[in-house]
């Protein structure tokens, strides 16, 4: 038995397929470039956390960050995403851990 499915149908499963795609490879280069940027960084963490706050810290010719850790605020977010993974007609939401 066959089963036939609506040429619109077919359309909009590909796109939402392409829509995740599209996602998993942006989350996956932020990934990346996330933990390439944190292994240059983990070097030179000594060399930063030696320094105070408002002090500016450079590091093979760049500034580095410097602040006070316990006035990071950090949390966790539930963000809806343009996109219907698992086609229930429902937008997915997406886990978000925010530092700032």
């Amino acid at each position: 038995m066959t089963r036939s499915t609506s040429p619109g149908r077919a359309a909009k499963r590909r796109l939402s397929i392409m829509r995740c795609v599209v996602a998993a490879a942006a989350a996956l280069s932020i990934g990346a470039t996330s933990l390439a940027s944190g292994a240059a960084q983990a070097t030179t963490t000594q060399q930063i956390n030696a320094s105070t706050a408002g002090t500016p810290t450079f590091v093979d010719g760049r500034a580095q960050p410097t602040f006070a850790g316990e006035e990071v605020i950090r949390e966790d977010l539930w963000v809806e995403a343009p996109v219907d993974s698992d086609f229930d007609g429902v937008n997915d939401l997406v886990h978000v851990e925010v530092a700032r």
